[in-house]
C-alpha cells in the first residue's frame, strides 16, 4: 500500500518513560540497543544517525515494519532493504545488525526512540486521494494539542513538509530537509486534538 509517512507530537509530563537518546558503538553484527522504551508493546518511531561517517539519517517506525526506512536529509522514496540491517523492536529498546547506517564496526551512532503514547507522540501512515480542498482528514490519537506534524510521501519525492502550531494564523510550512524559509502552501489544515486535514498535493497526491 503506497502511503504517506505522518509524525505527530504533543506534550508530555513524563517524556524519559516515552523518548531516549541513545548514543552507541557499532559491532558489525547483531546488537541489541537498550532505552527501556517498549516498541514491540506500544509502538513508535526510531531514527539514527551515524556520527563517523557521512551516511544518511536513517528513520523507521512500526506503522511501516522493520524492514523500510526513510532519509531526512533528503527526498528519496521509502527504502526496502529486507533484512541487511537486521532491525528488530524490542520491549526495552531495538536491534540492529552491521549495515554501515546502522551498526559499521567501530563506527559511533546516536539514536532517537520515539514511543508512541497519548499527548506526546503518534506515527500513522495513510493513502492519499488527490482532493486540494482540505476535506481529506487524518486521525490521529494524540488527545491534545498538537505541537508539530512531519508528512513525507512513501512513494514520491516532494519535500518533507513541516508544520508546528507557532507558526501563526497562516498554515505556514518549513522543510525538513531544505534550507528554505517558511512557506504559505496550505499544506496542514483544521488541525485538532483527534485529526488534521492535508491539502497540497505534496500531502495527500492521489494513491500515494
Amino acid at each position: 500500500v503506497q502511503s504517506f509517512q505522518l509524525e505527530v507530537t504533543g506534550g508530555s509530563e513524563a517524556v524519559a518513560q516515552n523518548f531516549s537518546t541513545t548514543l552507541y558503538t557499532g559491532t558489525g553484527s547483531t546488537q541489541t540497543i537498550t532505552n527501556d522504551i517498549d516498541l514491540a508493546g506500544d509502538g513508535g518511531l526510531v531514527w539514527i544517525k551515524d556520527r563517523t561517517n557521512s551516511n544518511s539519517h536513517a528513520l523507521f517506525d512500526t506503522e511501516r515494519g522493520a524492514l523500510k526506512l526513510l532519509n531526512t536529509n533528503n527526498t528519496n522514496v521509502e527504502f526496502d532493504y529486507g533484512s541487511s540491517f537486521n532491525l528488530t523492536y524490542n520491549s526495552n529498546g531495538f536491534g540492529v545488525g552491521g549495515g554501515s547506517w546502522v551498526g559499521a564496526s567501530g563506527n559511533n551512532y546516536v539514536s532517537w526512540t520515539f514511543k508512541k503514547a497519548t499527548k506526546f507522540f503518534d506515527v500513522v501512515t495513510y493513502t492519499g486521494d488527490g482532493t486540494t480542498d482540505g476535506s481529506k482528514a487524518i486521525s490521529h490519537s494524540l488527545g491534545t494539542t498538537v505541537g508539530s506534524i512531519i508528512i513525507k510521501g512513501l512513494s514520491n519525492t516532494f519535500d518533507w513538509r513541516v508544520w508546528h502550531r507557532n507558526d501563526g494564523s497562516s498554515p505556514q510550512i518549513l522543510f525538513l530537509n531544505q534550507t528554505y524559509n517558511a512557506q504559505n502552501d496550505g499544506t496542514v489544515l483544521n488541525v485538532t486534538d483527534t485529526n488534521f486535514s492535508v491539502a497540497h498535493n505534496a500531502a495527500n497526491q492521489s494513491g500515494v
